[in-house]
């Protein structure tokens, strides 16, 4: 099996959508972070073989993200392919390109994932749709007057997206309340571990990894810094804000992530082509594991089956790992995954082998903050999972390993082990 090697990665700033990049587009967000990836990593344009990239929302007329970046940024010889898999599609995308390393350990491969969640696309109902339709492309010229008469003013409301899951109707607030409840995470530790999480990304050393990204307005030509993290917030700030998703309920504004806009690349190839081009590792991906779980209560779950799973596929325990990048969709979902990877009940629940408790140091989970405070552009955080693990294992040197999980929507989940270089002085 062929050792995969990360050999840099690089984001844009992630801000709060209608905000920095409001009139930004996805290819418009992923350029600065693959030219700023080429920037990182010294490798020709003429070298890299394939982009592999993952969105949520594309944007209105393009079929293939991946390709567009590709053109704009790189070379029209550089193919491209865009994958989804909601929260989790820019680590989906790292690991196609792991997987197709395997069978081309000579290509070099960039994968990231990009979301402009403040330019999803607005619909309108069918029946307008459809009259549309007819009066552009019908050939007979009474059918086309006979769909202009038939209009109705309700027919001209648009349908602004809402950020639910497709197969229920509820929204990953709701999924969050439910979890909170069944595993008794009170609202007083939410409000704490979003505290930890925006404090730590506060006081974390700026990330050599962040492209500016130029807005084009002359007040804020450049925006170069995360706008979600509130360094300056209390537990008392955050005591005082509503319940968002249920009036009697303990999930709020200030325990949830934001929707966000950004970028986020990554460059990989196999360790023999990186050595065989006098290219330095910043880490490797030794494994990964993917689980998926019902769309009931316990949907966002799904990283409590892809840790225990990862580890015992790559033959570690938690005592192993010296980093935990996990995401942080919602406080309550954070801790209650800690609480099912400990429950026996859990794990028989969904046919999980139960090996022993998980025995994690929380020194190490999320030790710069995580997506409470940096905020989620849903098809970028997968790849800021990694390369914020990647530097944080590159600070602590010595071949540590690193862990980077995810929930998402649809029930689904991911965990991957990368492991840093030993360095040699």
């Amino acid at each position: 099996m062929e050792k995969i090697a990360i050999l840099g990665g690089c984001r844009t700033p992630f801000a709060k959508y209608h905000t920095n990049f409001k009139d930004l587009t996805a290819v418009d967000l992923s350029v600065p972070a693959v030219n700023g990836l080429m920037k990182r990593v010294p490798v020709p344009i003429e070298q890299i073989d394939e982009m592999i990239w993952g969105s949520v929302y594309p944007s209105p007329g393009i079929y293939n993200l991946a390709r567009e970046i590709a053109l704009k940024a790189l070379s029209p010889r550089i193919a491209g392919v865009t994958v989804s898999q909601a929260c989790l599609s820019s680590a989906w995308a790292v690991t196609a390109a792991f997987d197709a390393l395997q069978t081309s350990p000579e290509k070099i491969i960039i994968a990231g994932g990009s979301e402009s969640l403040s330019n999803m696309p607005i619909y309108f109902p069918d029946r307008l749709v459809k009259r549309l339709y007819t009066q552009t492309y019908a050939t007979s010229k009474f059918r086309r007057l006979l769909a202009s008469l038939r209009w109705y003013p309700e027919d001209y409301v648009p349908k602004i997206p809402r950020l639910v899951e497709p197969s229920t109707g509820l929204t990953m607030g709701q999924y969050g309340e439910r979890i909170a409840g069944i595993f008794k995470i009170s609202r007083e530790e939410q409000d704490q571990w979003a505290l930890r999480s925006h404090l730590r990304a506060g006081g974390a050393a700026e990330s050599p990894d962040i492209e500016p990204v130029e807005v084009g307005t002359k007040k804020k030509a450049w925006i170069v810094t995360d706008n979600c993290i509130v360094g300056d917030t209390t537990q008392e700030k955050l005591a005082a804000l509503a319940p968002a998703f249920d009036p009697v309920g303990t999930v709020t504004a200030g325990n949830s992530s934001k929707p966000a806009d950004g970028a986020c690349a990554v460059m990989l190839t196999s360790e023999r082509n990186a050595r065989r081009l006098g290219l330095e590792p910043s880490c490797y991906i030794k494994a990964y594991s993917y689980a998926s779980l019902p769309l009931d209560d316990e949907m966002l779950l799904a990283p409590a089956l892809a840790i225990p799973a990862l580890c015992l596929k790559a033959g570690i325990s938690l005592k192993d790992i010296n980093v935990i990048e996990m995401h942080e969709a919602f406080a309550a979902q954070v801790l209650a995954t800690f609480k099912a990877m400990n429950s026996k009940e859990f794990m028989d629940r969904h046919s999980q082998l139960f090996v022993g408790p998980a025995d994690v140091e929380m020194e190490c989970v999320n030790t710069w903050g995580g997506s409470l405070a940096y905020g989620h552009p849903f098809g970028a955080t997968g790849a800021r999972l990694i390369i914020q693990a990647m530097r944080r294992i590159t600070r602590l040197g010595g071949g540590g390993l690193g862990l980077v999980a995810s929930c998402s929507a649809g029930g689904l989940g991911m965990a991957m082990l990368l492991e840093g270089p030993v360095r040699k002085d």
